[in-house]
Order: structure tokens, then C-alpha cells, then sequence
């Protein structure tokens, strides 16, 4: 954990579980030479636009993974077994880590960035222009509009 201070205002959250459902232990595949999750957590300290960057996760594979990455610039929040089944919110985690933050390291963040770990094609860049337009108010929220047609059918 970082030095416990005020002046820790901007914090990215990235989820990583262990016990994925669909594609077992998907966030520490090996995709293009890195950990799936690692693609995220290095475009978020690539970004330079956060104060701290963290890794919500309850496995230990996770949690050394994050251990031995760049002299401890990542921290980690412990997730408790019961925040780690399928059923949960992602708002649950985000809560669970805000109030860690809070209560245990005493950092105040006033602006949290969730960053899902499945987004191995977010880049830095694309992180550093969000910041920018979020410029510290409300809720952004970025999607990708696919209007390709899906569905078809087979007869």
C-alpha cells in the first residue's frame, strides 16, 4: 500500500477476479506476452493521469503478478471471497475499494476511474483523452457502437 495522504485525489480501479466463469482464469491468460489484466494496469500508469492505481482481486496468482510489477506502483485491495461471485456488481467492488481506501490507507479520492481488466485494447491514450473530458464533473462512461447485424438465421 502507498503512503497513507490527502493528496491522493485520483485513483483508477481495476477488478480482476480469479474464478471466472466463462473462460477459466481469464485475467491471467497470457495474451500477447502479458497477463490479460496487465494491459489495463499498464495503460493506466502508462496514462500518468491518476494518483494511484489499483487492483481489486482475491487471487493470490493475481495479487503476485501485480507484487513483482515496477517496484510496487500498483496497489492491491483484498477482495473478499463473497465480492468475487458471479452474481456481484461491479459498484459493489468499486464501494468495497472505496471504502478500504477510506478507512484503512485514509487516502480521500474524489475522483475514481473504473477500469474493466477485459480491455486489453484500451490504450494510455485513450485513458488520457477521458480524463480530459470528464474534467473532474459527474459520470463518464465509454462504449463502442457495433451496428453490425449478428444474428442470422440458420435453416
Amino acid at each position: 500500500m502507498a503512503d497513507s495522504t490527502d493528496s491522493i485525489t485520483s485513483v483508477a480501479i481495476i477488478p480482476a477476479r480469479g474464478n471466472s466463469k466463462g473462460i477459466t482464469g481469464k485475467n491471467i491468460v497470457d495474451f500477447g506476452g502479458k497477463s490479460l489484466f496487465m494491459w489495463t494496469v499498464d495503460a493506466a500508469v502508462e496514462s500518468g493521469v491518476f494518483d494511484r492505481v489499483i487492483v481489486s482481486t482475491e487471487n493470490k496468482k493475481i495479487k503476485e503478478i501485480v507484487r513483482s510489477y515496477r517496484n510496487g506502483v500498483v496497489d492491491i485491495v483484498d477482495r473478499p471471497e463473497y465480492l468475487s461471485q458471479d452474481h456481484v456488481q461491479l459498484s459493489e467492488v468499486v464501494l468495497h475499494a472505496y471504502r478500504v481506501m477510506e478507512s484503512e490507507w485514509f487516502w480521500k479520492p474524489t475522483t475514481l476511474c473504473l477500469l474493466q481488466a477485459t480491455s486489453p485494447l484500451r490504450t494510455s491514450g485513450h485513458i488520457i483523452n477521458a480524463m480530459r473530458q470528464y474534467k473532474g464533473n459527474g459520470t463518464l462512461f465509454s462504449a463502442y457502437i457495433d451496428k453490425r447485424y449478428h444474428w442470422r438465421v440458420d435453416y
